[in-house]
């Protein structure tokens, strides 16, 4: 971010730059952006309405052909980036490290945690921690293998639409 501050912006007298962007929508609600507030970022609605953006440029559509003859072709970082942030699956339940239950739709964060994989933090026999057993943890793991099973089917239906 320190890239994007506005050079000629005023600052006070502890150097603190205090220029920020504030939008009031239709239904009252106010959202204010400034280089210490980043509260927008977790703000659902916000979130929402950045998903309505379909906007593809040049540069995203040039990446699907920047490949090497040599090399095989593998779109899918490309799609992390350019197309799960702005797609919903179907909701998943699933326990935060918290273990708190949070229903998660967004494709990106699903698949954030199908990525990372579960949390290494059930014990094992010997007493160390690892990720839950089918046996041992069976909730745990299931609750991860519904996830994944679900990212998959989601997944296949957003490529074959």
């Amino acid at each position: 971010l320190d890239n994007l501050i506005n050079i000629y912006a005023p600052v006070d007298r502890n150097g603190i730059d205090n220029t920020f962007i504030k939008v009031t929508l239709d239904d009252g609600k106010v959202f204010e952006v400034d280089y210490r507030n980043t509260t927008i970022n977790q703000d659902s609605d916000a979130k929402e309405s950045l998903m309505a953006s379909d906007f593809l440029n040049y540069r995203l559509l040039q990446r699907a052909y920047a490949f090497k003859h040599t090399a095989e072709i593998d779109l899918f970082s490309l799609f992390d980036e350019a197309v799960l942030p702005y797609v919903q699956f179907s909701t998943t339940n699933w326990h935060d490290a918290t273990g708190s239950i949070i229903q998660l739709t967004n494709a990106s964060d699903i698949y954030k945690i199908v990525e990372r994989g579960p949390e290494k933090q059930y014990p094992k026999k010997n007493g160390d921690l690892g990720f839950p057993q089918k046996g041992a943890h069976r909730a745990a793991h299931s609750e991860f293998s519904a996830l994944v099973a679900n990212f998959e089917a989601d997944l296949d239906k957003l490529i074959q639409n």
